[in-house]
């Protein structure tokens, strides 16, 4: 089994193109809305390969693999997978849109404010992950065949989380199974050098254990707010992952819990053996620790962290689907970290100008996302050269804007020096002023958050005002029908006692007058 099978082709599709999410040397993938097909309607994100490898027989081979592959999974953790096949433009796989950011993006965000990511979202957030590669993992074919499916590119930008709390695994086309077209040819190694167990990086045969590692160098990342190690290339990776010493969470995280710590050890283990045996057992453990300090409704805590700190991205997302960005923004998508800047799908970037082969790791193609992994690092540096001395200053290309001293380079020792008493305020100012910042920042969060759930009370009681008023108004109504329907029955009697009367003292005619005069009264119909 190559490709799904002819029967099991999904009918056509067709796309309107909404935005670009991603340009590489490698792939394209469009925020597309279904025209045609059994999915119309539904918001996509259709892949596709770049005009210039499209019709490369390798690469063509090497995408089918993926669609194949992606297209048997299914699983709540990892991306649901709408369609496939072939139009105008080339292959395309179709998959849904996560309406969210990747992970690098969300780390990129909380290391320029500061923030950090609390332990019970880390650990939810892993146990997630855990739980979609688990799927992967034990993924048959339908023949029931076990594929040995390993992902070898679990990284934060193939990561993605919702702005409703949900956790998926995105990005198969490294991924490893034993019935794949294209193999690896000897020497080969693909993945992102940071995210490689040591034996992927020697180029041994891989099993699952593989991405549990990968996992732990994302766990440590999100505790920490930085990899375990800085690795530039595989030679990096040699030394550091495979040669140098085990890594230590503890230190760069005292306060975590210890078991947390445990946790991130385990994976991060350099002998497999060593490691979590299998992606249900590391996904049963962490659910076991959230279980434990009693934490629950995880999704949408997760979800409320994602909304704080990615408000950009859920307006660009509401108008992209709206259809109302730009030109120019409908082609910077911040959704992903790596895609600051994005160059046209079919362009060629400077450094990529030679010829590329499936499974080469070359500069040349120009993979973005290292550049996640390098920003990071600059914004960590940053940071804690703020917090403390450092022998090596920070370079002013590499400043935040707000470390620059307000009345220029050097206004602040002029001040110190104009008033010596008023020094220690000053430092402690400077000191806290990152805090009061981010205080000043939650406080406006939640303002807004309290704001919208204010908007929607006084909409909820509007409406009920509204229904208060139609039925005061409805009963009015029907106390005014009676009132004059008794009024009604009132004259009648008033009328029938007279006419008894008239009758009494012989009076025949008047009698005969007002009854007839009862008999009106009686037909007219009440008011309302």
């Amino acid at each position: 089994m190559t490709f799904p099978p002819a029967s099991l082709d999904p009918p056509p599709l067709a796309f309107l193109r909404l935005a670009t999410l991603a340009a590489t040397a490698r792939a394209r993938v469009d925020l597309c809305r279904v025209t045609a097909g059994p999915s119309e309607g539904e918001i996509v994100a259709v892949k596709r390969l770049p005009i210039r490898l499209a019709e490369d027989p390798e690469w063509r081979a090497m995408f089918r693999d993926e669609i194949w592959m992606a297209s048997l999974l299914r699983h709540p953790n990892v991306t649901r997978v709408v369609g496939w096949g072939e139009d105008e433009e080339g292959l395309f796989l179709a998959a849904e849109f996560v309406r969210g950011v990747s992970l690098a993006r969300l780390l990129r965000t909380v290391a320029r404010t500061g923030e950090h990511f609390p332990e019970r979202l880390v650990v939810f957030i892993g146990e997630q992950i855990a739980a979609g590669l688990a799927a992967a993992h034990h993924l048959r074919a339908p023949d029931g065949q076990l594929l040995n499916f390993v992902h070898r590119k679990l990284t934060p930008n193939n990561l993605l989380v919702g702005f409703d709390g949900t956790v998926k695994i995105t990005d198969f086309g490294l991924a490893k199974a034993k019935q794949r077209v294209t193999q690896t040819a000897i020497g080969m190694i693909k993945g992102e050098p940071t995210y490689m167990s040591p034996e992927q990086v020697m180029g041994q045969p891989l099993d699952g254990r593989s991405d549990l590692f990968a996992l732990g160098v994302v766990l440590y990342e999100l505790f920490a707010l930085k990899p375990p190690w800085v690795v530039d290339g595989v030679a990096d990776a040699l030394a550091h992952i495979v040669q140098g010493g085990p890594v230590d969470l503890g230190i760069d995280c005292p306060r975590l819990d210890p078991a947390l710590v445990t946790v991130v050890a385990r994976c991060l283990a350099k002998d497999r053996a060593q490691r979590y045996q299998s992606a249900s057992e590391l996904s049963d453990r962490l659910g076991e620790w959230l279980s434990l300090h009693g934490y629950d409704e995880n999704q949408q805590s997760l979800g409320r962290f994602v909304r704080r700190n990615a408000m950009r991205q859920m307006r660009w997302v509401e108008r992209a689907v709206a259809g109302e960005l730009s030109a120019a923004d409908a082609f910077a998508s911040p959704l992903e970290a790596s895609l600051d800047g994005l160059a046209p799908a079919d362009a060629t970037p400077a450094s990529a100008e030679h010829a590329l082969s499936p499974g080469e790791d070359t500069p040349g193609e120009v993979d973005l996302s290292d550049e996640p992994t390098r920003s990071h690092r600059d914004l960590r540096a940053t940071r804690l050269a703020r917090g403390r001395p450092s022998e090596t200053p920070v370079p002013p290309t590499q400043r935040r804007r707000d470390e620059a001293p307000p009345f220029g380079a050097d206004g602040e020792r002029s001040i110190l020096e104009a008033a010596p008493s008023t020094a220690p305020l000053v430092q402690d100012l400077a000191q806290d002023l990152p805090r009061l910042l981010q205080e000043l920042r939650h406080e406006a969060v939640a303002a807004v958050e309290r704001l919208e759930a204010a908007r929607a009370q006084a909409a909820d009681a509007l409406h009920r005002l509204d229904h208060a008023a139609y039925e005061a108004d409805r009963a009015s109504q029907e106390a005014r029908v009676a009132f004059d329907l008794a009024a009604q029955r009132g004259e009648a009697l008033r009328l029938a006692i007279h006419a008894s009367d008239q009758a009494a003292a012989g009076d025949w005619a008047g009698a005969r007058a007002t009854l007839a005069h009862v008999v009106e009264v009686t037909r007219t119909e009440p008011r309302g």
